[in-house]
């Protein structure tokens, strides 16, 4: 069972010995020893072995291979002091030690497939795998990436995320995790490198800090521009037929919701990337929405599916009729376009859900979806 029942007169250096460890080892496989059976040392502390304990050597070697000399040298130095000094805090010593658990690269790359697992499968899991103490390069917390990445799965059907090319390395009490990230939808792909951050804690491996770098290519209508917003819906509605007189996809954000406080905005086209949302802004700019700006919002209300452009007209005029703001956004189906109609736009499926329920057209189930 791997396991060695201690007795009295035995010491840790002759366990190791036991298990066949040279002289040049032997203070490595006596940390790595340790390290395995922390709770078998009176005070966690590598020389105050408990008598009777029970140690498991099954991890040993894995554990020894990842120590280095100096540093089992310096946690052998340091217990010691504090083992000879009652007056020091148990363990202290332990403590203030630049060396963490010794974490195996197998320890290491199973945490990055759970943590692949946890984002792709939108499991809750995923919070547990990222330390409250968490601080992107872009300023961000740990609440903020974690509400992206459930908007990332919940916006793209069939998201896939792969990892290739890991790449692992070690500094002071952090480990680096270097790896080829790529992830594939429906109407979504990007790839590109990314960097986690990660520290040994006693609650298990957490991320720290977080890293990417790549390209993506976005077949989805989450861009638009905001024009303006209003503290009433009449005023949003007189510059919507201003700008739809001059020829142009507009509608209003949020207006219909009761959920009190939220102010009516203008919103004008639906596209698939930046860059022609980029070149609507400067029409727009031109034409005096000095205001105006660049916007991403995933989700919309999806009123209804059209197989003609006289069906897509009449869904629109119904919707119209009743007081909404829709627009059209096709998409390519088995090589055929087919047009849906939409209204409003949100930054999370939640709330596209909630304005959703509130629409009332006859005829029309609406339902929230990713134009």
């Amino acid at each position: 069972q791997n396991i060695l029942k201690i007795r009295s007169g035995d010491t840790l250096f002759g366990l190791a010995r036991k298990l066949g460890a040279d002289k040049a080892d032997l203070p490595r496989v006596v940390v790595a020893i340790f390290m395995a059976n922390k709770d078998s040392f009176i005070g966690q502390n590598i020389h105050g072995l408990r008598s009777g304990a029970s140690i498991s050597y099954q991890k040993v070697n894995e554990i020894a291979s990842s120590i280095t000399d100096e540093q089992a040298k310096n946690l052998l130095e340091r217990d010691w002091t504090a083992w000879k000094n009652p007056e020091v805090e148990q363990g202290q010593a332990a403590l203030d030690m630049p060396l963490e658990r010794p974490v195996p690269a197998q320890e290491i790359t199973d945490f990055l497939e759970n943590w692949r697992k946890h984002w792709a499968g939108h499991d809750s899991a995923l919070a547990d795998d990222y330390s409250d103490e968490f601080r992107g390069t872009n300023g961000k917390g740990k609440a903020a990436v974690l509400s992206e990445k459930e908007d990332m799965v919940e916006s793209n059907n069939n998201l896939n995320i792969s990892i290739d090319n890991v790449k692992i390395t070690r500094s002071g009490g952090t480990i680096g995790i270097y790896f080829v990230q790529t992830m594939k939808a429906d109407q979504f792909s990007a790839a590109g490198q990314k960097k986690l951050t990660i520290k040994p804690t006693a609650n298990g491996l957490k991320i720290m800090d977080e890293y990417y770098k790549g390209k993506s290519v976005d077949s989805r209508h989450v861009w638009a521009v905001k024009v303006a917003s209003y503290a009433s819906r009449a005023m949003a509605e007189a510059h919507i037929n201003r700008l739809a007189s001059n020829g142009y996809v507009v509608y209003e954000e949020n207006g219909f919701l009761e959920s009190g406080g939220k102010r009516p905005a203008v919103l004008v086209g639906r596209l698939s990337s930046r860059q022609a949302t980029q070149a609507l802004l400067k029409k727009l700019k031109r034409m005096g929405e000095e205001g105006a700006k660049v916007v991403r919002f995933p989700f919309s209300v999806k009123l209804a599916d059209c197989a003609s452009n006289e069906e897509t007209l009449a869904v629109m005029g119904k919707a119209s009729k009743a007081g909404y703001s829709p627009y059209r956004a096709g998409k390519i189906i088995n090589g055929n376009t087919q047009d849906a109609v939409y209204m409003g736009v949100y930054a999370k499926k939640a709330d596209a859900q909630k304005a959703a329920s509130l629409v009332k057209i006859d005829g029309i189930v609406p339902e929230a979806a990713v134009p």
